[in-house]
């Protein structure tokens, strides 16, 4: 009677955690399949974004995923978001964590949010910082994306 309490009270919470690292994973292999596409397909990525929940998503991390994810395809889709509360859901979760190549896209992702809004200063404040990471990671796509936006900030202002 005691080892069948003792494999229940085992049992039960063992379970449920290989459940939640099963479901992290075949999400994380989501974001990434959506992630490779934004490139070649970023309607579809958007679409496939849509589909889910940001609430639905348990953990901080996977609400950042889709937030970056999210605000790139909507960029990529030419949807003008003026809103940033998705993108900064994103960078205040990379910000301090070692995932550079994210933190450069959420804070790039965040220039780009800022700009649609007409916030050309703090615009060229993400940008800039998304430009320091990006020279850390040799990023030169990316290098070139934030040159680009910043010189049109700068156009702009003089303009």
């Amino acid at each position: 009677m005691h080892i069948k309490r003792i494999v229940s009270r085992l049992l039960l919470p063992t379970l449920f955690i290989c459940f939640l690292f099963s479901c992290d994973r075949k999400l994380d292999r989501k974001f990434d399949e959506i992630e490779a596409a934004l490139s070649q397909d970023p309607q579809g990525a958007y679409e496939r974004l849509s589909e889910l929940s940001l609430q639905g998503l348990g953990t901080r991390r996977a609400r950042a995923r889709y937030a970056l994810l999210m605000s790139l395809a909507q960029d990529k889709s030419y949807i003008d978001v003026e809103n940033d509360s998705l993108a900064r859901i994103a960078v205040n979760y990379y910000q301090n964590g070692n995932d550079t190549y994210h933190k450069m896209l959420s804070l790039y992702s965040l220039g780009i949010v800022q700009k649609n809004a007409g916030n050309s200063t703090l615009a060229i404040i993400s940008f800039l910082r998304a430009k320091e990471v990006a020279v850390e990671l040799l990023d030169f796509h990316y290098l070139g994306l934030i040159y680009r936006n910043i010189a049109e900030l700068y156009g702009d202002c003089y303009d």
